[in-house]
């Protein structure tokens, strides 16, 4: 099997991270019109999405958020409900930005000025509130590539 490939977890992971650095590098050189933000959201989507209906998050999925904290991974703030593992952290963000339940602070380009809110309601109406957490959209670039890295390493 090609891990490299685009069709594989790993493969879309490694290219995930080549992308944000690329932005955010364009970005601190001033190079291109780039947003930063957005693309830390992209790389959200790309991986929650992608690496949960690939099957990859199977093996991770069991990793308490506790435990990825001790690791050096960034908090989440729950502002109601929680999330202890990785798998249901990810099923609600999986769920938050399939659906666009995202909250920006501030419209700027620099990441840490801007923190993000993500937000799940209750089916089939979608009207009471389920779940929401925020972070930094600085803390959310390193949880995409703390993901990013994991998925990398982790063995079939």
């Amino acid at each position: 099997m090609d891990y490299t490939s685009r069709n594989h977890a790993r493969g879309f992971a490694n290219r995930t991270r080549k992308n944000l650095k690329y932005i955010e590098t364009a970005f601190e050189n001033n190079t291109a019109d780039v947003h930063v933000v957005t693309q830390i959201i992209n790389s959200l989507l790309g991986l929650i999405i992608f690496l949960r209906e690939k099957g990859a998050m199977k093996s991770i999925a069991i990793k308490r958020l506790a435990d990825l904290k001790a690791e050096g991974w960034p908090e989440w703030t729950f502002t109601y409900g929680s999330s202890k593992t990785l798998d249901d952290l990810t099923k609600e963000l999986r769920n938050a930005v399939a659906h666009g339940n995202i909250d920006y602070s501030s419209e700027s380009r620099n990441s840490d000025e801007v923190d993000i809110e993500v937000k799940t309601y209750i089916p089939p109406e979608y009207t009471v509130l389920k779940w929401s957490a925020k972070i930094s959209a600085t803390h959310l670039r390193d949880f995409c590539l703390h993901l990013s890295d994991l998925i990398e390493k982790t063995p079939e």
